[in-house]
């Protein structure tokens, strides 16, 4: 896709915390995604899918305060990344079915990403994988029930700590360059319960 003055986040939140944005005159995204599956065995499968992709703004201009003079300081950059654009997301699913009962590995893995469009290494966001198990079992034929299903699930299995978003700013005071990234922690390891059943 070639843009034309596309709306991207710029890595900054305004004061009451919402994603501020701007448009960038020429930028595209431009990507192949595969996708697979496998019969393993009778009762196991696999399949999956990866994105690759490459998320770009031809020339882009940031703008840093500068608190020692009130105005702004101008930089230009090229062929740098969108923000919050990573190059590579992959998924794995290997599902497990016997009779009623289901299991499934869920695998997903997100390369770096970028918190600003500068396209640089201090301000990103780390590669993470993450791991999702869900068991069920389905009783299809039960005394006045036409279907009862319970599942478990557990997110984040191996207690993955990751941040998946953030925000980063700066500014120029006593004559240095300044800047500051925050991030958002998600959950640990957690686990739900649901009973589910149709008369």
């Amino acid at each position: 896709m070639d843009y034309k003055n596309q709306l991207i986040l710029t890595g900054e939140i305004n004061d009451v915390g919402a994603y501020i944005r701007q448009n960038v005159p020429d930028s595209y995204r431009a990507g192949i995604e595969l996708q697979a599956g496998v019969q393993l065995l009778e009762n196991l499968e696999w399949s999956g899918n990866a994105t690759f992709s490459r998320n770009k703004i031809e020339e882009y201009t940031y703008y840093l305060d500068n608190f020692d003079t009130g105005s702004q300081q101008s930089t230009t950059y090229t062929d740098t990344d969108i923000a919050f654009s990573p190059n590579f997301i992959a998924n794995s699913k290997l599902r497990f079915t016997h009779k009623g009962f289901t299991a499934a590995l869920n695998t997903k893995y997100v390369s770096k990403q970028y918190l600003d469009n500068t396209q640089t290494e201090s301000r990103t966001l780390d590669p993470y994988l993450v791991n999702d198990l869900r068991l069920s079992y389905d009783w299809n034929a039960t005394p006045l029930l036409n279907s009862l299903e319970a599942t478990l699930k557990v997110n984040n299995l191996f207690n993955e700590m990751y941040e998946s978003n953030g925000y980063t700013y700066g500014y120029i005071a006593g004559g240095e360059r300044q800047f500051f990234n925050y991030y958002y922690p998600q959950a640990g390891r957690n686990i739900m319960l649901q009973l589910s059943f149709n008369f």
